[in-house]
């Protein structure tokens, strides 16, 4: 049995992780809701835009992000970003 300072010090950096992860969840479950009203609406190939409503709840559900659960998230979209920009740029100018 570990001591009892020790478990409770185990309860709350559990604690801790287990609210960083709900609220990320939250997060990314009101953007799948928001892309799913998006495609249910999309016609034809036009670029997909949110309302102002749809902003408004994506922004409402970030703000319970820590930051450094929004710089991840920010880093993963510009890594992608830049993979795809250098995939089609290697494609246009250096390939035959």
């Amino acid at each position: 049995m570990l001591p009892a300072k020790l478990q409770f010090l185990i309860v709350m950096i559990a604690s801790a992780i287990n609210d960083g992860l709900r609220r990320k969840l939250d997060y990314v479950e009101e953007e799948r809701r928001i892309l799913r009203e998006q495609l249910d609406a999309a016609t034809g190939g036009k670029k997909l835009s949110f309302t102002v409503r749809q902003r408004r709840r994506l922004a409402e559900a970030g703000k319970l992000l820590t930051s450094q659960e929004r710089l991840a998230d920010i880093g993963c979209w510009l890594l992608a970003h830049l993979s795809r920009s250098y995939a089609v740029s290697r494609k246009t100018f250096l390939l035959p």
